[in-house]
């Protein structure tokens, strides 16, 4: 695992545990929970590929809701919670998921020093793709660890990245797991915001055509082993889902041009604004707009 930098608790008004936070470092480059994680530890992960297939093949479908879809469901013997009252005066207990004993990680989970600004010198935390780990100390914070830990086994705790943002005093970063009783309203809100763009990132995956508009747009040029770059779809209007508009946008498609391709970075481009400049042999620059250019 790897040391997670500013570890946090988060507790609500009311005094109860709403969310553990590992922290990250400066190489984090997810958010919560990766896939491995969430395989490990949750149930509905995988439903999403069969529902891209129904969609596909215009089945109608039923989503799972994303709290489902993130919470807690397995309890895999590599979920561990200890308590450790070795000393009276400062108990400490750790909750993470781990191949080995959690306490063996000692240098990953160092309190950090009182020389730190702004962060809880009570708390530490570690993750790494398959594994994480939180430990704290004190009387209060071990019970409310335990406490939490209660809940995880209860299944009322989830994965929890993409609903929590950073509050005034206290910093998620890194694998976050919610308690889902003690989640704030404008958390359920995000929560459902989650929930739409996850459905919407099916619908999108259902439509996904880049692979075969590739080469199309190869075989069109008569330059069958011309890189021109990487095409991956994209709703023309982002913020649909959002609007819970039930009218989907058409498909556009972004591109990473290669070494040298005349084409601006990312577009968006439309299905025809590729074709055309394919057909030209990609001689003219291809900008990112609707109407594709005369031919120079």
């Amino acid at each position: 695992m790897r040391r997670g930098y500013d570890a946090n608790l988060l507790f609500s008004n009311q005094g109860n545990l709403v969310a553990i936070s590992t922290g990250s470092d400066a190489c984090a480059e997810h958010e919560c929970g990766s896939r491995p994680l969430l395989s490990a530890l949750c149930n509905q992960v995988d439903e999403g590929n069969a529902i891209v297939k129904k969609l596909a093949a215009g089945e109608p479908v039923e989503f799972p809701h994303i709290a489902d879809i993130k919470r807690i469901s397995k309890l895999p013997a590599e979920l561990q919670f200890i308590e450790d009252h070795s000393n009276p005066d400062a108990p400490e207990a750790f909750l993470g998921y781990a191949r080995q004993d959690l306490r063996e990680y000692k240098n990953e989970l160092n309190f950090p020093s009182d020389s730190f600004v702004k962060r809880d010198i009570n708390v530490a935390g570690a993750w790494d793709e398959r594994s994480f780990a939180v430990r704290v100390r004190g009387a209060k914070y071990v019970k409310a660890l335990k406490e939490f830990y209660r809940a995880l086994v209860d299944g009322k705790v989830l994965f929890a990245g993409t609903i929590l943002e950073d509050r005034a005093k206290v910093r998620l970063s890194g694998v976050i797991l919610a308690n889902k009783q003690f989640i704030s309203d404008d958390d359920k809100s995000k929560m459902k915001t989650a929930q739409l763009e996850y459905e919407a990132s099916l619908r999108l995956q259902a439509k996904d055509d880049s692979a075969s508009l590739f080469a199309e747009m190869r075989k069109l040029s008569g330059m069958p082993n011309y890189h021109f770059g990487l095409l991956w779809v994209q709703w023309a209007d982002r913020l649909w889902m959002k609007r819970e508009d039930p009218k989907e946008p058409e498909v556009v498609y972004g591109l990473n041009p290669g070494y040298g391709v005349k084409a601006d970075y990312l577009g968006p481009y439309t299905r025809q604004q590729l074709l055309d400049w394919a057909k030209s042999g990609f001689s003219y620059k291809l900008t990112n707009q609707r109407q594709s250019p005369a031919v120079a």
